[in-house]
């Protein structure tokens, strides 16, 4: 007659707590990565992605505060498209990270609700009109080592602040 085994029998006593132990620490950060994990993927699902050249292409997720990923499916975000963000009424602020260098033509064209954005230290081109009609707008902050733009009370200037490339459309005065 063949005995069946079991293959961990827990006796009471320390060794048995110890086991318990391990077992439910193991399933707590099991639990913690996969959560982690469906974080990412909700985030990655919000962004249109070409994979050929690193570029978010359009934008469908809830709105309010975007940060744009560094990477999707872990490939590097090096740009934001030509109107990937465009006519978009439900972005509030948005953190591009040091991963972009470019942004394209029209990016966040009209985004009415847009009132804050701040650009990354890697960003060195910028496209025509990127925050043209951005009604809302009043604050653009540039990171400080950024070697093409810096911002002075949240506007958009060169470098060498010698050129004025966008005043926030939502503040008052000179535009």
């Amino acid at each position: 007659m063949t005995h069946l085994r079991q293959p961990y029998l827990i006796h009471g006593g320390k060794s048995g707590a110890i086991f318990l132990s391990v077992v439910a620490s193991t399933l707590r950060g099991l639990c913690l990565l996969l959560l982690m994990a469906l974080t990412a993927a909700v985030q990655a699902q919000d962004f249109g992605y070409a994979i050929d050249s690193g570029t978010i292409t359009h934008y469908a997720g809830p709105g309010g505060a975007v940060t744009i990923p560094s990477t999707v499916d872990g490939l590097a975000v090096r740009s934001i498209g030509d109107y990937a963000f465009a006519n978009l009424t439900n972005v509030t602020s948005v953190t591009i990270p040091n991963s972009v260098t470019s942004i394209g033509e029209g990016a966040f064209y009209q985004a009415t609700s847009l009132t804050n954005v701040t650009i990354g230290s890697s960003v060195t081109n910028l496209g025509t009109g990127v925050l043209a009609e951005c009604s809302s707008l009043m604050t653009i902050t540039v990171d400080s080592s950024n070697p093409s733009y810096s911002s002075v009370d949240g506007v958009l200037l060169d470098r060498s602040r010698a050129t004025l490339i966008q005043y926030p459309a939502g503040r008052a005065g000179t535009t």
